[in-house]
């Protein structure tokens, strides 16, 4: 049986995990009616970052920062 969380608490969540930019985005929703706040927050954070351009290359950027780790070397992996 799976338990049912409340909006507020999902939000107050959301807004622990978050931080800088992402945190600011959704503060004024912190103030909200309970039953709106979270999908508020969650249509705010979609509307920001849902683009999958962006968040690709978000990704490959990270990837290229990786350093280089040559084959049969055992302590670069560590």
């Amino acid at each position: 049986m799976e338990a049912k969380v409340s909006a507020d608490v999902r939000l107050q969540y959301l807004e622990q995990c978050l931080q800088g930019e992402l945190k600011e985005l959704i503060k004024g929703c912190l103030h909200l009616d309970r039953n709106s706040d979270y999908i508020e927050a969650k249509k705010l954070l979609k509307e920001k970052y849902r683009d999958p351009y962006k968040i690709s290359n978000a990704y490959i950027k990270k990837i290229n920062k990786w350093p280089y780790i040559w084959s049969g070397d055992e302590l670069a992996l560590d």
